[in-house]
């Protein structure tokens, strides 16, 4: 059975690590990312993942996320991209530091990190 990780696993895992590290940065952009999506009362990493594909594309690129049309009318699209924004961070800065430009092998790090944290923490 696959694990269900949560938004509130992330903030703990993150609020729990006391050491300073990219991977750590990497997942508190996450977390702003997924605290900003517009969806009310989700809290499944897994349903906000596939909400970013269904809005943006697949894969997930920065071309796709900076490319995808705004409609300044629209309070919810203006939240979406404030999101898309903190997801163009985590590739940029995966690309600058990591040589890592694949947002699901970024995304897979960032997810075997809260696992990992949250089993240590049982």
């Amino acid at each position: 059975m696959t694990e269900i990780l949560t938004i509130n696993d992330l903030r703990e895992t993150i609020d729990n690590d006391s050491n300073s590290h990219r991977i750590k940065d990497l997942a508190e952009l996450f977390w702003t990312a997924m605290n900003d999506w517009p969806t009310e009362n989700q809290y499944n990493v897994r349903d906000f993942i596939n909400e970013l594909y269904d809005y943006f594309g697949f894969p997930l690129t920065i071309g796709k996320i900076n490319n995808k049309k705004f409609d300044f009318g629209s309070e919810i699209n203006t939240w979406r991209h404030e999101s898309g924004a903190s997801i163009v961070e985590i590739i940029d800065l995966s690309t600058r530091f990591e040589n890592e430009t694949d947002f699901e092998k970024i995304l897979n790090q960032i997810l075997n990190y809260i696992s990992g944290h949250k089993t240590l923490r049982r």
